[in-house]
């Protein structure tokens, strides 16, 4: 969900935005959520909701397909009825691709962690977006702080 404010001389105003949920691929891919979901419920359970969300492959050898198209199964349209109107102003609601989870570095001191790190191990600029994202993750998921973060990378030979 996106929030929005706008003050104004007389009242707040607040606009909120639903944004769609991820589909079950990305959410047990997402390395942030699943590790959630299983922290929150347990192995058994998550194991029980991971194949509630996914189906097995289907094997379409012997089969026949009975799809029909739009126009057999729908009468055409009958000439004569009125067209329904659409408001100008109106927009229409379109999937939207979902954002990533971005987690902020407001508790991650991120001067502190550059100093900790020897320039045998990794360099700053070997920390892309990429790397930075996924340090934010085990920072919030592990607890893990500046101090031992150094120690989850293989120094570069």
């Amino acid at each position: 969900m996106r929030t929005f404010q706008k003050s104004g001389s007389d009242a707040q105003y607040f606009v909120y935005q639903l944004l769609a949920p991820l589909n079950p691929k990305q959410f047990f891919q997402d390395g942030l959520l699943n590790i959630y979901l299983f922290s929150q419920v347990g192995n058994r359970r998550y194991q029980l909701l991971q194949q509630m969300f996914s189906d097995n492959s289907f094997d379409s050898t012997g089969y026949s397909e009975l799809t029909r198209s739009f126009q057999d199964v729908f009468a055409p349209f009958r000439g004569g009825m009125e067209t329904p109107r659409i408001e100008e102003q109106s927009e229409y609601v379109e999937p939207k691709p979902q954002a990533p989870i971005k987690l902020d570095a407001i508790d991650f001191d991120w001067t502190y962690f550059y100093n900790l790190l020897s320039p045998n191990m990794l360099s700053r600029n070997q920390i892309t977006e990429e790397v930075a994202d996924t340090i934010l993750k085990m920072h919030a998921i592990y607890q893990i702080d500046e101090a031992e973060m150094p120690s989850f990378f293989v120094p570069c030979s």
